[in-house]
């Protein structure tokens, strides 16, 4: 619009200049002016496309939409399921979320005797802070997640709210609006488990937060036995991705790391990786804890990766050289290849 503008004023400083006739001048003029009304009439109408924009592209209706410093928000229900999207990216189904949240945080917590404190990087809608809280001896859950309209909503929207049996509003969460990476290289405690719950790496702002350099700051930030539990992508649609995080862990310094998976209906099969410094590694969930999904029964079986998807050749992800981000966008790029 500022374009056109300039050129409608220049125009006129400079008519009697031009060598073209009169009356293209006109015409000229007449379409700068057309094209600046049009645009100016869809920049005053944008809020209103773009919702109608959203309402399109969901299966269900949006029910609330937001914009933050960093991405979109739109929460969409129907009938008794609702679902949450950050710039179009499905996050959780009220359906199935369970299933993701209880294998990101009952697994790897499994492996712990007693446990202390937690770190959440991630995770503002809180969920896996609503699995965390359920172990008794906990004494406090600190979670870092660097967009506080996620927490704003989560807190404040009633479905959410109750979804989440208002852990955000827990005496034992201490909340943390800030970048994870910076985080961590300021922090100065020591936890009894990170739980990675952060987007997948679709970007290289986000790649770093899987990179060798972001996972070598949350060995510094964990007890001597302490664990690590990331959410790391989809195994059978990004399968380079997936054991291109767990290649990247292992260089960075955790010793012994184990890679499992979940299937979540809204997602398909959902991949997880646990990493630890040592050896010891219980195949057990604990009894006193509430799991809607999770029993002793199928958990060695989360373990079991199909041969065709398992132990593949790749690279490290490197803070200055995010292969991952490439490794991650295969996928998508051959569904492209496809449709052409």
């Amino acid at each position: 619009l500022i374009n056109l503008i300039v050129a409608l004023v220049t125009l006129q400083l400079f008519k009697d200049k031009l060598s073209i006739r009169n009356q293209y001048k006109y015409i000229v003029r007449f379409g700068i002016l057309f094209l600046s009304i049009c645009i100016a009439y869809i920049f005053i109408q944008a809020d209103n496309h773009i919702d109608k924009w959203n309402e399109s592209i969901y299966k269900y209706p949006v029910i609330q939409s937001e914009q933050s410093k960093y991405q979109k928000i739109d929460l969409v229900k129907n009938n008794s399921e609702f679902r949450l999207y950050l710039n179009g990216a499905l996050q959780f189904s009220s359906r199935d979320e369970y299933i993701y949240h209880e294998s990101l945080v009952h697994v790897p917590l499994g492996q712990i005797d007693n446990i202390d404190n937690v770190l959440v990087l991630g995770g503002g809608e809180g969920l896996a802070i609503r699995e965390i809280l359920k172990y008794p001896e906990l004494k406090q859950v600190v979670v870092v997640d660097i967009d506080p309209k996620i927490t704003e909503l989560s807190k404040s929207n009633h479905l959410i709210n109750r979804l989440n049996d208002e852990s955000l509003k827990h005496t034992k969460v201490r909340m943390v609006h800030e970048d994870a990476f910076r985080f961590l290289s300021s922090d100065t405690a020591h936890y009894s488990a990170i739980i990675v719950d952060l987007p997948d790496p679709s970007n290289e702002a986000l790649a770093r937060l899987y990179s060798d350099s972001f996972y070598k700051l949350c060995i510094a930030r964990l007890a001597e036995e302490g664990i690590l539990s990331t959410q790391a992508t989809s195994p059978s649609l990004s399968t380079n991705a997936f054991w291109c995080i767990e290649e990247t862990l292992q260089y960075s310094g955790f010793d012994y790391t184990y890679p499992y998976n979940a299937y979540v209906p809204s997602f398909g099969t959902w991949g997880f990786i646990m990493a630890k410094k040592s050896p010891r590694f219980k195949m057990s969930l604990r009894e006193d804890i509430d799991m809607r999904y999770l029993e002793q029964e199928s958990l060695q079986h989360m373990f079991y990766f199909p041969k065709n998807i398992r132990n593949r050749k790749v690279a490290v992800n490197l803070l200055d050289k995010p292969i991952l981000l490439d490794y991650y966008l295969e996928h998508w790029r051959s569904l492209q290849g496809q449709k052409r």
